[in-house]
């Protein structure tokens, strides 16, 4: 929560913009827009990435770690490759216990040139709520997909149903 506070109200306008497309991507999380995450995942990928390694499988987790920044006053740090169910999810956001109730969980799998929905079956498929719902049930299932030709995005947000 330092590092957000500190940009507000220093006014670094180098990670002030940055901090507003993640507090979008939160909100449009949230309600379960997925269109309008993937058009931000787009952009910030755009600005953040450099030209050689704009396909890297890694340069997509960086850009949903940036996305996702504005998360940091409710969510625990990020979990990578966190081990659930049959695999590891690749990101996974816990809430801080005071927010358990008020925020979702969210578990994120992240494809390149797949489809977002084949990263929503893999979460299903492989079980990876199982861990997750030790902590809160209020869940939110997110497929991300980079297709490398297109250099799209596309996502799929599911709330996650016993």
């Amino acid at each position: 929560m330092s590092f957000l506070n500190s940009v507000k109200e220093n006014h670094w306008t180098q990670y002030e913009s940055a901090l507003k497309l993640s507090e979008q991507v939160v909100v449009a999380t949230y309600n379960k827009d997925a269109e309008t995450v993937a058009n931000l995942l787009s952009k910030i990928h755009e600005d953040k990435v450099q030209a050689l390694e704009y396909n890297n499988e890694s340069a997509l987790r960086y850009v949903v770690l940036m996305a996702y920044l504005a998360t940091e006053s409710y969510y625990l740090a990020p979990l990578n490759e966190y081990p659930t169910g049959k695999g590891f999810a690749d990101i996974v956001y816990l809430p801080i216990s005071a927010n358990s109730k008020s925020k979702p969980a969210l578990i994120i799998e992240l494809k390149k040139d797949a489809s977002s929905k084949v990263a929503l079956e893999q979460i299903k498929e492989r079980d990876y709520v199982s861990r997750v719902k030790k902590y809160t049930e209020n869940i939110l299932l997110i497929g991300i997909n980079y297709d490398s030709k297109t250099k799209q995005h596309t996502c799929l947000i599911e709330e996650y149903h016993k």
